[in-house]
């Protein structure tokens, strides 16, 4: 899986920049099917860390 959420993040991060944006970060959910997210993301760029974190802790909340 982690593979996957490091792929996700490079398709929004095409420049390599190593942070994608608030509004990326939401088109990334919406790809996923999460349009209402358990957690909140109030960070204008959002690194890759913060990124595969987030989205491990949202497909979580899925299967729950």
């Amino acid at each position: 899986m982690s593979h996957q959420i490091t792929t996700l993040f490079d398709m929004f991060d095409p420049t390599g920049r190593g942070s994608i944006s608030a509004e990326q970060y939401q088109q990334a959910l919406l790809s996923l099917g999460i349009d209402t997210p358990v957690g909140s993301m109030d960070q204008d760029r959002i690194d890759r860390k913060t990124f595969a974190t987030s989205m491990f802790a949202e497909i979580k909340a899925l299967s729950t």
